[in-house]
């Protein structure tokens, strides 16, 4: 995946566990024994958190977008109820009193929208440069050891 989706050059890893010549034994005792297992698994487990954080940063930034990209739509077709709690304060850190107002979120959506798609890519960029540094680095010291 990180070869076709972040467009890295990271090539095959390791080829000494999938010898067919080797027993079952050897070829798991060759797999565990491999830097490169242990510093994929390293790298998957550091991709947890860092995925988890990346989702919820593209999930808000496009949800807050769209949403102000859509003020004028949402204010057309709602209630001023719908924005309120039981007691009357109001949800929205602005309330949209006008169409207008309505505009003008929808100019900050469109400039936050921008702002987004290029804090995602930048984000993609640095999440290829990571494989590459983790496992492009594994894998030449791999080959040079054989």
């Amino acid at each position: 995946m990180t070869i076709v989706m972040l467009q890295q050059d990271i090539g095959p890893m390791s080829g000494e566990a999938n010898e067919t010549s080797l027993g079952i034994w050897q070829r798991l005792k060759a797999h565990l024994g491999n830097q490169v297992t242990w510093t994929s698994m390293f790298y998957l487990l550091l991709k947890f958190p860092v995925g988890t954080v990346t989702f919820t940063v593209t999930v808000t930034l496009l949800a807050t977008s769209l949403g102000l990209v859509f003020a004028p739509l949402i204010y057309q077709v709602s209630s001023p109820e719908i924005f309120t709690l039981w007691n009357g304060t109001t949800l929205t850190f602005w309330p949209v009193d006008s169409i207008g107002e309505a505009w003008l979120f929808t100019i900050g959506g469109l400039v936050l929208l921008v702002l987004s798609l290029h804090i995602i890519n930048a984000r993609a960029r640095w999440s290829g440069q990571l494989a590459l540094a983790t496992l492009e680095k594994t894998r030449d010291v791999e080959t040079k050891g054989r």
